[in-house]
């Protein structure tokens, strides 16, 4: 049984390896990436460690590819919200049930590109904060931006780490990075509101 399991997890690992060093592996990326801010929840940060493991000199161009899919996925739920909010509100029950969407609304009415950049950047609620976004019809591009900055720091910041450290570090990633995100979020947050209270006095 574990000769067999031994097996299994060698050619599972020689096809991933096959498959970051293949030249389709970026496209596969980017529809992972847009299918996983949409409504699939696939591990984008897994394809991307093993894009960058088999083929470290592709570290930058996967975390971009990563990022790019996660804007075209942010469009999606900011037409949504502007244009058919039924739709969106439906696909939020199932896929972000603890959501609120009037507080968020509320929150991106205060804090508008700082909270979507942050919510990008964490495991937060992006997708909501993209459909407030859109019932409230801020302007796209800054919203785009927004994503771009959050999602692209993201994405990036495990690229460095993994092209620098290795195998190593990801089961470190793995368990810690959200918790990590979150905490560099807050401190972001923290930040802007102690700028704008020196501003204020």
């Amino acid at each position: 049984m574990i000769a067999k399991l031994r097996s299994w997890t060698r050619k599972l690992y020689a096809q991933t390896q096959k498959w970051g060093q293949s030249e389709r592996c970026l496209r596969d990326l980017l529809l992972i990436s847009i299918a996983s801010s949409t409504i699939i929840p696939l591990p984008t940060e897994a394809f991307l460690m093993a894009i960058i493991l088999a083929a470290p000199h592709r570290w930058w161009r996967a975390a971009a590819v990563g990022t790019l899919g996660s804007t075209f996925g942010a469009v999606f739920w900011y037409l949504l919200g502007r244009y058919l909010l039924s739709k969106a509100l439906l696909l939020l029950e199932l896929i972000a049930p603890e959501s609120n969407l009037e507080q968020i609304k509320a929150v991106v009415s205060k804090r508008g590109i700082i909270y979507l950049s942050v919510a990008a950047f964490t495991p937060g609620l992006f997708r909501v904060g993209m459909v407030a976004a859109g019932v409230m019809e801020l302007n796209l591009l800054y919203c785009m931006a927004a994503i771009v900055s959050g999602r692209g720091s993201r994405f990036m910041l495990e690229a460095v780490v993994i092209r620098i450290f290795g195998r190593r570090v990801v089961p470190f990633l793995e368990k810690y990075f959200d918790f990590i995100a979150l905490g560099i979020g807050l401190l972001i947050i923290l930040l802007v509101l102690m700028t704008r209270i020196n501003r204020a006095t």
